[in-house]
């Protein structure tokens, strides 16, 4: 859990330093001359950070993987009744969180 609230962080960031850039640029008229400056800058780390991010969302996507196959084993062997449903409980929880990432 730590690693998908750590990249919703970073996805977070991402996104405000978009949103301030265009804020900054709307805002500022000194800064249009700059702007495409600016804006490459903006870019190099946008590229930079995903490309750092991407294995640990692939990492991710494998993980989701394996818990609805887990999931869907332990429910099919163990039956469907309560008790499964509580015993599945922290896995369908874990799916949950890391289907946050992706929705």
């Amino acid at each position: 859990m730590i690693l998908i609230t750590f990249l919703l962080y970073v996805m977070r960031v991402l996104t405000v330093t978009v949103d301030m850039f265009c804020y900054r640029l709307v805002n500022d008229p000194a800064m249009v001359e700059d702007a495409m400056q600016h804006w490459n800058v903006v870019q190099a780390l946008l590229r930079r950070v995903s490309g750092s991010v991407e294995l640990a969302l692939v990492i991710l996507l494998v993980m989701m993987a394996w818990l609805v196959a887990a999931f869907s084993l332990d429910y099919v062997g163990l039956g469907s009744s309560l008790s499964t449903f509580r015993l599945q409980l922290p896995r369908i929880l874990m799916l949950c969180g890391v289907l946050r990432v992706f929705i």
